[in-house]
């Protein structure tokens, strides 16, 4: 009897051959090379790039600045975004679907976009500056710029986590203990404080570690309204790693990026770890929103909210307006609703220049995206089935590195790593290819990604599995008739999650983009500069309007469609 070829294990081997060859290129080798410019010179250990930059004004006070962002961006915007989840989820506050509608508006605009939003208002030339200048002319045009502009925008900008889990949070509150807490005597302010929130400390506590995080690593905002005098570790990373001289200071400051990424990773989850509250009653009740019985307080309430709401739609409705304003109108800060025009979408639309920068980005996010889902499916299918083989937890691991790291180190390795041809691309580098900037999206969605489907894989019944081998389907058909459909809503959503976290991108492609083949990031950071030329700012706001569009319409379909809310109904096949 002859024994048959060996197929499985020559497609495992691979399989396995492939995924170190992928993890080595675009996880572990960029990393490496950023470490080994930092630290190894001439075949030996240097540490002169630590000394560089302690002895450089500049990155010391780049480093300053973060901190100083990251603490107070810590305080502002939890203050802020607890106040936009109690007037929305906890308080009896009057139109509270449309407050809540303007809080969200920044899910919609994104970093870039909102920046831009605030320049048109507060800019050199945006409306509120040109109003104000009527009433104070020795006010300076560029009053909107520096450390305080940079913190306003973020405070709004970065309250977005807070209606997303923050409320999810709140609508998880037992109504029954605060209801025992009334009738033990206490005051309305005092079950909120004593009773309500001590319930949700440890995701207040997730929130803090995530806000410290972000300003720490902030880029968008000081770049488009920092000016001059205030630059954070970021930007500054940027500027040296243009400079072949500096590169070794920007890969030290993207270390100690990093460094400080795992330590914060390391409370975070230390804190999940550690933050289980219970409620004490058997039955829970959902929250009834709870009325504020003092006028004066009632009223201050209200002014605040509708004040916030104000503040976050001014960049909305400006991006809107400005995108059916002619661009002399624009410039002038001149609105009237008998000049809107369409001629800025016709500009955008209908010439290769204008709309290339939209299929581009659309194009990158949507192969990133697709193959980190495809990918990380096979993953965690692999790893399910494999509990107890030596490889499973270490390839988890080496997935999740990307989490661990700045995107910034990331892309740098990538510069540093393959400048040149290298014998790991095949002879390739990465100097003017395209497919570089869609292999960082896609490393950088790993992660989140893995997290997900794995969850949602062992969410799958077992039986189902059982019953289709049973009735002798292959592993291969199993997965594709069996599990998929059962996933399928959960990796449809994950796609649009990471499409829509990929379009905007400006971090990775400020690195690593084709300047004959800009994204949509490049471009609206590009135009968004008031000193640009005429029609810069027009055609951005067209960009920003058809980019809300695209999020709106991917956010609708993850959460609202019911496509994605439906139950696929799996079918037991066999051979």
């Amino acid at each position: 009897m002859t024994k048959q070829f060996p197929w499985q294990k020559i497609a495992h081997l691979l399989l396995i051959s492939l995924l170190a060859w992928f993890i080595l290129i675009a996880i572990i080798n960029p990393i490496l090379s950023v470490i080994a410019t930092s630290f190894w010179q001439n075949g030996q250990l240097d540490l002169s790039a630590i000394h560089k930059v302690l002895a450089s004004k500049r990155a010391m006070a780049a480093i300053k600045n973060s901190f100083l962002l990251a603490i107070t961006l810590t305080i502002t915007c939890n203050i802020v975004g607890l106040f936009m989840v109690l007037v929305t989820e906890y308080f009896a506050i009057k139109g509270q679907k449309i407050l809540r509608l303007g809080y969200l508006t920044t899910l919609l605009m994104g970093g870039l976009v909102m920046n831009f939003g605030y320049i048109l208002v507060y800019g050199k030339n945006g409306f509120i500056t040109q109003a104000l200048m009527h009433f104070i002319p020795s006010l300076d045009p560029y009053w909107f710029e520096g450390y305080p502009a940079v913190l306003f925008v973020m405070t709004l900008g970065c309250t977005h986590i807070h209606m997303l889990f923050l409320r999810n949070a709140f609508q998880s509150i037992d109504y029954q203990l605060l209801e025992a807490a009334k009738i033990l005597g206490a005051k309305p302010l005092n079950v909120l404080f004593r009773v309500a929130l001590p319930t949700l400390i440890p995701i207040i506590m997730t929130l803090v570690i995530m806000t410290f995080q972000t300003g720490l690593g902030a880029f968008s905002a000081p770049v488009m309204v920092g000016g001059k005098n205030f630059q954070t570790i970021s930007p500054l990373i940027l500027t040296f790693a243009n400079r072949p001289k500096s590169r070794d200071l920007s890969a030290m400051l993207s270390i100690f990026l990093g460094i400080c990424q795992l330590i914060l990773l390391y409370f975070l989850t230390r804190n999940e770890r550690r933050g289980n509250f219970l409620s004490i009653s058997k039955t829970k009740s959902s929250l009834k929103k709870q009325v504020i019985h003092s006028p004066l307080l009632n009223f201050l309430v209200h002014f605040l909210a509708y004040g916030l709401f104000i503040l976050f739609m001014l960049p909305f409705i400006a991006i809107i307006l400005a995108s059916f304003t002619p661009a002399a109108s624009l410039r002038q800060s001149t609105l009237s609703l008998s000049s809107l025009t369409l001629a800025n979408y016709q500009e955008v639309l209908t010439h290769v220049k204008g709309y290339q920068p939209i299929v581009t980005s659309i194009i990158y996010s949507i192969i990133a995206a697709g193959l980190a889902v495809l990918l990380m499916t096979l993953i965690a299918r692999v790893i399910r089935n494999n509990k107890e083989a030596w490889f499973s937890l270490p390839l988890e691991y080496l997935f999740y590195i990307p989490w661990l790291i700045p995107s910034l180190l990331l892309a740098l390795g990538y510069l540093i790593a393959y400048d040149s041809p290298s014998s790991l691309l095949l002879g390739q580098s990465v100097i003017g290819s395209w497919w570089i900037l869609p292999l960082a999206y896609l490393v950088v969605s790993l992660p989140n990604s893995l997290r997900y489907i794995k969850a949602a894989f062992y969410g799958v019944d077992g039986q189902l599995e059982d019953a289709s081998k049973l009735l002798g389907a292959s592993s291969w058909q199993t997965l594709r008739r069996v599990i998929i459909p059962i996933l399928i809503p959960t990796l449809l959503a994950l796609f649009a999650i990471q499409f829509n976290q990929l379009i905007d991108d400006y971090d990775l492609s400020v690195f690593l983009y084709q300047p004959s083949n800009p994204t949509l990031g490049i471009e609206i950071r590009k135009n968004a500069n008031p000193d640009t030329n005429l029609n810069a700012q027009a055609i951005n706001a067209v960009y920003s309007v058809l980019l809300m569009l695209i999020k709106g319409s991917a956010l609708y379909f993850v959460y609202g469609s019911r496509f994605t809310r439906k139950q696929s109904k799996p079918a037991l096949v066999t051979k």
